[in-house]
Order: structure tokens, then C-alpha cells, then sequence
């Protein structure tokens, strides 16, 4: 049985982070309305710019071209000796 100071830990350990992270955005959304945009079109272009669209008229161009876009960057550079191309 998990005692009641294992299942605090437990549950500030998922929390506390979430919370974080929730604060940030309220933060953020609240300096980019000041700025005059719309925090929720500012939400949807970084989501769009991170992972793609997800549309059928760019299947082609999601988020597995710019993962392999990505791997090949990191793997060509590693250094010397271990160069993947």
C-alpha cells in the first residue's frame, strides 16, 4: 500500500510540472496579446511550424520528411569517423 507522503511526492512529481507549463503559456499569451496578435493564432503557427500540417494535401511533407531531415543533420554531423552518408 503507498503511504500518504509516497502518493504527495507522486503526485507533485506530475503536477508541478504540468502547472509549470501552464503558467508559461497564460504568460506568454498574455505578452503576445499585449503585443497585439491573437494568442491562440500564435499557439496554432508554432504547433504548425514544429510539427507540420497534417492535411492530406501535404502527406508528403510532414512530420516524417522533417524527422528524416533532421536525422540526417545530427547523423552528417557527428565528426569524424562516424559520418553516416
Amino acid at each position: 500500500m503507498l503511504s500518504s507522503q509516497t502518493l504527495r511526492r507522486s503526485s507533485e512529481a506530475i503536477l508541478l510540472p504540468i502547472g509549470a507549463v501552464l503558467v508559461a503559456l497564460i504568460i506568454f499569451g498574455l505578452f503576445t496579446a499585449l503585443a497585439g496578435a491573437h494568442p491562440f493564432a500564435v499557439y496554432g503557427s508554432i504547433y504548425k511550424a514544429a510539427f507540420g500540417s497534417w492535411s492530406a494535401k501535404h502527406a508528403d511533407s510532414g512530420l516524417s520528411a522533417d524527422a528524416d531531415c533532421a536525422l540526417y543533420r545530427i547523423a552528417s554531423k557527428a565528426g569524424p569517423g562516424r559520418n553516416w552518408q
